[in-house]
């Protein structure tokens, strides 16, 4: 009996040693406990630690002097007529013959319109015949004054009459002279209000004109800088067709407007062919003092959390940021004042960085610092790692359709899936 049972004891018992030892991890080892494992898993995390504190973005900066540039005023304003006339007629009448069309260039005293003369000649003569009349009437009581024959009452009364006379000869030809309408200054029959056969009385408007050479440019400056602007400063107008024109400050007003608080300001500018017309929206540019400023590209320019307008820049190792004042611009660069000197502009990555952060500067000349601002990608995507290319094995596969009828519908044909 114990001899049928003897082998299957000592297999049990073998089999029984065999589970205590791998219970006890002595056959598979336990890797939360091998120094070794411990170690690699406290070095793999503190290096992932370290990565994370060690690891700075970067952004790329200019280093920028500060030189002399003259602080520009831009001022937006329109285009005026050095001179506007409103032309009435100073007699009634009818509007007898049309002399000049609207748009015709005239020189002082040309006739625009001419009103029917009437009786105005006959006005004249008649004024004439009575001042000769009083003449001779007056020298007369002088002379009997003189013998005694007559006296200072008479002698007094025949020069009014005489004065009298002259007065109503003057009125008679100015009517007469005032039948032909001029035109006041050299400059632009602008509009004609009447046409032949129109009855004007004394006021009816009869034509507007222009002087245009030279023209003023007229805008209105900020209180904070109408003490930059005097008499016979030069300056620039801009129009809207991007031409420029010189001119000089001809007046600065000495009263602001009560609701806007701005100064109007006007420039003369030449304009001998008249190509510049009246009402154009127009810019003056005008040059104020030397200052000292730095000259920027405007993608470098950005807000705080405030909405003031400044520049990012690296201050020993870290993002600051300085508010700006923008002294003049062009569509290439913008001037500005307010930033230490010298200074490291941020130019790629200023919009991905916090003012304070600790950042990794890295200087770009200045020829490629514009290009860079524009097409640089972020300093994130500049540390990714290219991802190798995995090279797949081909598999070749079978390809069946699906719509292709069997050749034979039997069901002996058809293959067993």
């Amino acid at each position: 009996m114990w001899q049928q049972h003897r082998s299957k004891i000592i297999a049990a018992g073998v089999a029984l040693v065999v589970i205590l030892w791998m219970a006890s991890g002595g056959f598979t080892g336990d890797s939360d406990t091998d120094p070794a494992n411990t170690s690699n898993s406290e070095a793999a995390e503190s290096m992932d630690e370290n990565g994370a504190l060690d690891q700075l973005d970067r952004v790329q900066v200019e280093t920028l002097s500060a030189i002399a540039h003259p602080e520009q005023i831009q001022v937006s304003g329109r285009t005026a007529a050095a001179r506007q006339s409103q032309i009435s007629s100073e007699i009634s009448g009818q509007v007898s013959e049309i002399m000049a069309q609207d748009g015709a260039l005239l020189n002082a005293g040309d006739t625009i319109v001419t009103i029917n003369i009437d009786d105005r000649e006959a006005a004249v003569r008649s004024a004439e015949n009575r001042v000769k009349q009083y003449e001779i009437e007056y020298r007369t009581a002088q002379r009997l004054l003189d013998r005694g024959f007559s006296t200072q009452v008479e002698v007094a009364t025949k020069r009014a009459e005489l004065e009298s006379a002259r007065a109503t000869l003057n009125r008679a030809q100015l009517d007469l002279a005032n039948t032909r309408v001029r035109a006041p200054f050299d400059g632009v029959l602008e509009q004609r209000m009447v046409e032949a056969g129109d009855y004007v009385q004394v006021g009816t408007q009869i034509a507007e004109f222009l002087d245009l050479d030279p023209i003023k440019v007229v805008g209105f400056v900020a209180e904070q800088r109408i003490g930059q602007v005097e008499t016979g400063q030069e300056g620039r107008a801009i129009l809207p067709n991007g031409a420029e024109h010189r001119g000089e400050i001809s007046f600065v007003s000495r009263t602001a407007d009560p609701s806007t608080r701005t100064f109007r300001v006007e420039m003369t500018v030449d304009n001998p062919d008249l190509k510049i017309a009246d009402g154009l929206t127009a810019r003056m540019v005008l040059d104020g003092p030397v200052r000292l400023a730095h000259r920027i590209t405007p993608a470098v320019l950005t807000l705080n959390d405030v909405g003031s307008v400044g520049i990012k820049y690296v201050a020993q190792g870290k993002v600051a940021f300085q508010p700006v004042e923008i002294t003049s611009s062009n569509p290439d660069a913008v001037w500005v004042t307010g930033l230490p000197d010298p200074v490291q502009v941020i130019v790629v990555g200023q919009d991905y960085v916090q003012v304070g952060q600790t950042v990794d500067a890295v200087e770009v000349n200045s020829d490629d610092a514009a290009t860079a601002a524009g097409l640089t990608p972020p300093p994130e995507m500049e540390d990714m790692e290219t991802v190798p290319e995995i090279n797949m094995p081909a598999f070749e596969t079978e390809t069946t359709n699906p719509l292709t009828p069997f050749e034979d519908n039997n069901d002996e044909g058809m293959e067993t899936p």
